[in-house]
């Protein structure tokens, strides 16, 4: 074994040191103690990092999390966040139908359809679609790329959606993991069960995105 093999750095100063040193020579504490650094590659780290955003080590800076597993939001607890999160847009949804069909938008839509039968016609579901799907748009996509990182669901069971590198989310890519649970459906949903089963228990939308979902530091 070599011996950068067998080298570590010292979580206090970051300095370089043997795995069998029992002192930093930089700082003179037991290398394996504090919270500054890495101990695998040396990279600066801050006292609310569970992983190394370097190499991807854990870092056991907290005893809320004693292995990476803890890190992420399993399938359940996602699964009531997204109860909870239909619970909320879903009647959004209903009133926002209600007053395009109170306007008469979709009459005025079809007025030159002489052969419209709204139970065949393709473009009837369409239409009232369209809203609860923009309402779905801005809820989801607006919220997780927000500060918060997180839907009302979510807040409400402690858990995130970050980067791989446990980072805020853009706009444009919590827009691409929203599209990426349109495929899970298309595929009788597998994408979403995919969360019980995956290290990281993402689903195929977190992969598409490059995303995650994780547990909030309490």
């Amino acid at each position: 074994m070599t011996t950068q093999e067998k080298s570590m750095h010292c979580k206090e100063c970051g300095n370089k040191v043997n795995k069998t040193a029992a002192v930093c020579m930089g700082c003179g504490t037991n290398p394996r103690l504090g919270n500054n650094f890495c101990s695998d590659c040396g990279t600066k780290t801050n006292d609310k990092q569970i992983v190394c955003v370097q190499c991807g080590a854990s870092l056991s800076l907290s005893g809320r999390f004693n292995d990476l597993s803890n890190k992420y939001a399993g399938f359940w607890k996602r699964a009531a966040a997204a109860f909870i999160d239909a619970m909320v847009i879903m009647p959004i949804g209903f009133l926002i139908l209600a007053i395009v069909h109170w306007m008469g938008l979709y009459d005025l839509f079809l007025l030159f359809d002489l052969y419209y039968n709204p139970y065949v016609d393709p473009d009837y579901y369409l239409f009232y679609m369209l809203p609860s799907t923009i309402v779905g748009i801005l809820y989801f996509c607006g919220m997780e790329s927000s500060s918060k990182q997180a839907t009302l669901g979510k807040m409400v069971l402690g858990i995130k959606v970050v980067d791989m590198n446990d980072k805020q989310i853009s706009f444009g890519r919590a827009l691409g993991r929203h599209f990426g649970k349109w495929i899970s459906m298309l595929l009788c949903y597998i994408g979403f069960i995919m969360v019980g089963f995956t290290q990281k228990k993402q689903g195929l939308h977190d992969m598409l995105a490059a995303a995650q979902v994780i547990n909030r530091n309490q």
